[in-house]
């Protein structure tokens, strides 16, 4: 809850015009608008981390807040960080960058899971749109992930 009440707290203080704009444009502490799903049509999302030159290109890490899901256990949340993504995939998942934060919600040991998970060869990084991965994630199902 923390982290939403991060998210939402900055939104104001740091709005400005912004226009979609290409992955390269990623940079930490930008706040994007996405494109959601019916259920949570106007999700907002924090560029919290970028690792450059991996397998599937650059890695965004992002925290997702305006969005409900709910895990084949039961359990559900307003928010998700960190949330390994490429960064074409996410390209293809936003809409307008909409404010900017210095401001980061914790996201360290969603961080070191991605990287002890990628020591291991393990495939870590969702690599389709934020939509999807979010169906999936609820669904249960295997995310595509590289």
């Amino acid at each position: 809850m923390r982290t939403l009440h991060v998210l939402l707290a900055a939104l104001p203080a740091a709005l400005t015009l912004g226009t979609a704009a290409l992955a390269a444009d990623f940079e930490v502490g930008q706040i994007w608008s996405a494109k959601g799903r019916e259920k949570d049509p106007d999700p907002k999302l924090i560029v919290l981390r970028i690792e450059r030159g991996e397998a599937v290109g650059d890695v965004v890490f992002i925290a997702i807040a305006g969005v409900k899901v709910c895990l084949p256990s039961g359990q559900c949340g307003d928010v998700f960080t960190p949330l390994a993504i490429s960064k074409r995939a996410l390209d293809r998942s936003v809409k307008e960058q909409i404010g900017h934060s210095d401001q980061l919600p914790d996201f360290e040991k969603g961080y070191q899971f991605w990287k002890d998970g990628r020591a291991k060869g393990a495939a870590v990084t969702i690599d389709v749109p934020l939509a999807d991965a979010l169906d999936q994630i609820e669904g249960g199902s295997k995310i595509q992930v590289k």
